[in-house]
């Protein structure tokens, strides 16, 4: 795979700058896009470049994924050994409560 089938582009917090590489990547289509953001959230511009780069991708993919979340949900979960540790605690719980429902009719 070549360049020529590949977009590598580096936003900053400049607005005219992200227009251009948005234009370009709309101009020249690609089969891959990797855009990294080195935005400086202290300056000002950061917000807008932002939403620009969010209205950007709306526009390129208007319909979501299948593994994307439906409207308004969230992953509350950062990493997956955050949600195995959960289902882990959960499984642990079940069981608990299982157990001692069966010992707790035992004694009845």
């Amino acid at each position: 795979m070549g360049k020529e089938e590949i977009h590598f582009k580096l936003l900053h917090s400049d607005v005219a700058e992200a227009d251009r590489i948005f234009d370009d990547v709309r101009q020249r289509p690609r089969k891959f896009i990797c855009m990294n953001d080195d935005l400086d959230y202290t300056q000002s511009t950061a917000k807008q470049v932002q939403n620009k780069l969010a209205k950007f991708y709306q526009s390129m993919f208007p319909r979501p994924s299948q593994f994307e979340l439906p409207e308004g949900k969230s992953n509350r979960f950062l990493h997956m050994d955050d949600l195995i540790q959960t289902e882990s605690t959960l499984i642990l719980i079940v069981f608990i409560f299982s157990s001692a429902a069966v010992c707790w009719g035992d004694m009845l």
